[in-house]
């Protein structure tokens, strides 16, 4: 029991669902489709040490995973003019709605200024990483970013389990392993879950910039939901 309870402090809430998550998807997926593969776990029943193997295992497997996430991701963002948050702040919806006037715009660079203390522009060439993380950093400094992290959380989950998924479907219905229906529910289960996780990364710039607004200037309405 003390060495689940280090465990637990060890791994944080992100990482149970957007690391561990994607990795015991994809190890019950290999057993799924080689069977031979669980025997280890059928044999004698599973014991608390086989579970902290198989939460281990799913751990850096799921870092893996993650991996190959952040190439997906790097080239959706690119083909669709840019990450989330960088698109809204340069003046761009990501929606129907979700648009600031170039009052907020500016009002969001000055802030940024000020804080980063140089000159902030939201041209092509600005650091948007550096932008993005400034702005998290004073909305969790001032105990706003639930909302946020909850969105962080579920869109690292979905973009772990797309990538799964894909590759369960590709080893299903290419390479030949498993069964065939496996990979076409994979397949459609993937596309699902990619749609979900683009709307959850809409989500999160939506919320981290309504709530950067509301704190360093209560008197704009934000971001319309």
């Amino acid at each position: 029991m003390a060495e689940n309870s280090e465990m637990t402090k060890f791994i944080s809430a992100y990482e149970y669902g957007a690391v561990i998550g994607p990795g015991a998807l994809l190890l019950y997926g290999v057993m799924l489709m080689a069977p031979q593969s669980a025997s280890m776990l059928n044999s004698s029943g599973l014991t608390l040490g086989d579970l902290g193997v198989f939460v281990l295992l799913s751990f850096v497997i799921g870092h893996v995973v993650q991996a190959v996430g952040n190439v997906l991701e790097s080239i959706i963002w690119r083909v669709s003019g840019g990450w989330p948050t960088q698109r809204i702040l340069m003046g761009r919806a990501i929606g129907k709605s979700n648009r600031l006037s170039d009052a907020q715009r500016d009002a969001i660079r000055l802030s940024l200024a000020r804080a980063l203390r140089y000159d902030v522009s939201f041209g092509d060439d600005a650091s948007w990483d550096v932008l993005s993380r400034a702005m998290y950093a004073q909305v969790s400094k001032a105990a706003r970013a639930a909302r946020i992290d909850s969105f962080n959380r579920t869109y690292g989950m979905l973009r772990g389990v797309t990538v799964v998924l894909l590759g369960l479907s590709i080893a299903s219905l290419i390479l030949g392993k498993g069964p065939p229906t496996l990979g076409v529910i994979a397949l459609l289960a993937s596309v699902a879950t990619l749609i979900r996780m683009l709307r959850f990364a809409g989500s999160y710039a939506s919320e981290l910039i309504v709530e950067y607004v509301a704190l360093t200037d209560p008197d704009q309405p934000g971001v319309l939901p």
